[in-house]
This record gives structure tokens, C-alpha cells and sequence, in this order.
């Protein structure tokens, strides 16, 4: 799966070494999907798809990450 962080996320910023390194510092990170933003007017549900793990990443600010899904 591929994200894309905010735009003051950064390789190394603390909230960009909490991503990249999760797993190691024992930090569970779970994905969400929105398929569309607003249904009838209103925010539309999220999808849980469940735990990732980290593969890799590029950029920064926003950095892009490529997760993988647990299962």
C-alpha cells in the first residue's frame, strides 16, 4: 500500500523515525481506507484492513511509504 505523509514529515523528524522504524520500538501501525471522501454530503466510512508493516520510503516532506499488509 502506498501513502503519502503530511508535508512537514520528513525521514528525519521524530514522527517520520516513528513510522520508518515502528516495528523495532514496538509501535502497531493499522490501515484505514477511505474509498471517497463525502457520501450524501457526509464523511464517508473508513475500512479497517489491519495491521501494516514498513518496506520502505522516499522523499520527504511529504515522505511516501510503502507498507505492507500483515495478512
Amino acid at each position: 500500500f502506498h501513502w503519502q505523509s503530511q508535508n512537514s514529515t520528513t525521514p528525519s523528524s521524530k514522527r517520520g523515525r516513528v513510522l520508518i522504524e515502528h516495528a523495532v520500538n514496538g509501535v502497531a501501525v493499522h490501515l484505514f481506507v477511505r474509498e471517497h471522501q463525502l457520501i450524501a454530503g457526509k464523511g464517508a466510512p473508513f475500512r479497517y484492513y489491519g495491521p501494516v508493516r514498513y518496506l520502505s520510503h522516499a522523499g520527504g516532506g511529504p515522505m511516501s511509504i510503502e507498507w505492507e499488509l500483515s495478512h
